[in-house]
């Protein structure tokens, strides 16, 4: 008895988990939709999320750059933080326009 190839049960497992995850979505989207408390929180927590993260990626670089002054880098080295800096300024490009949209559906207290 053969329980097919490894190429098949990879495939399956991989659509059996797509299906899953797509069907959490719907179901955390309906939530959402017929519950604002669950906006709310959902909210909330994605805000603070937004904040830490921008608050960490600056202490970093607080704490990092001044210790990084007089190090020599090798082209390689600098050429990836080269590429690391334009993902990043696109990120935060996008940032702002993203948060400022919406800016009537939530005012601030």
């Amino acid at each position: 008895m053969s329980s097919g190839s490894p190429v098949n049960r990879d495939t399956t497992r991989m659509l059996v988990n797509r299906a899953q995850f797509d069907n959490s979505a719907e179901t955390r989207d309906r939530i959402r939709e017929r519950t604002p408390a669950v906006r709310a929180i959902q909210h909330t927590i994605e805000y603070l999320d937004l904040v830490g993260s921008c608050h960490s990626f600056v202490a970093t670089l607080g704490r990092l750059v001044p210790q990084l002054r007089g190090q020599e880098f090798t082209e390689d080295e600098r050429e990836t933080v080269r590429r690391q800096i334009a993902g990043e300024g696109t990120a935060l490009r996008q940032l702002c326009p993203a948060v400022t949209r919406h800016r009537r559906l939530r005012p601030s207290r």
